[in-house]
């Protein structure tokens, strides 16, 4: 099995990392990608928001790109799986890498997006604390007999 976990929206060329993992893959094996996926129609402003929070964020892929990635470097995608990681913005913040004054912006832009959701982290109140999720997809792909 090889694992990229959280990694891919930190590579400048995904193509080639992920044709990599399946290259040194053992026959049969599995290749498993953990990331951010966001929707299509809001990919540009969530890796806006990204790049904002962590300047080494290139971009995220779209569920769809990714499984295109996965097809092209031979693999059997057996298994995608989205699921929702939510976390509170201020933690997420704190443990983060936005450059000076950027942390408020995008702490402005969290609160801008409650209820319209425009970046994608589907922003929201619980109990009085700002939270924001990850769309982050799970996909598994088989390597072929070499």
């Amino acid at each position: 099995m090889v694992v990229s976990r959280y990694a891919f929206h930190h590579v400048r060329d995904p193509r080639e990392v992920l044709a990599e993992m399946a290259r040194v893959c053992a026959s049969g094996g599995r290749v498993v990608v953990i990331d951010s996926a966001p929707a299509p129609h809001q990919a540009e402003a969530f890796n806006a928001a990204e790049r904002m929070r962590d300047p080494s964020h290139t971009y995220a892929l779209t569920q769809q790109a990714l499984r295109q990635l996965a097809l092209d470097a031979g693999l059997k995608v057996q298994r995608e799986l989205i699921y929702a990681w939510k976390v509170t913005a201020a933690s997420l913040l704190a443990r983060s890498f936005p450059l000076p004054g950027d942390t408020e912006k995008l702490m402005e832009i969290y609160r801008g997006d409650v209820g319209a959701d425009c970046i994608g982290m589907k922003p929201r109140y619980v109990d009085g604390e700002l939270y924001v999720t990850f769309p982050t997809l799970i996909l598994v792909g088989k390597t072929c007999a070499k």
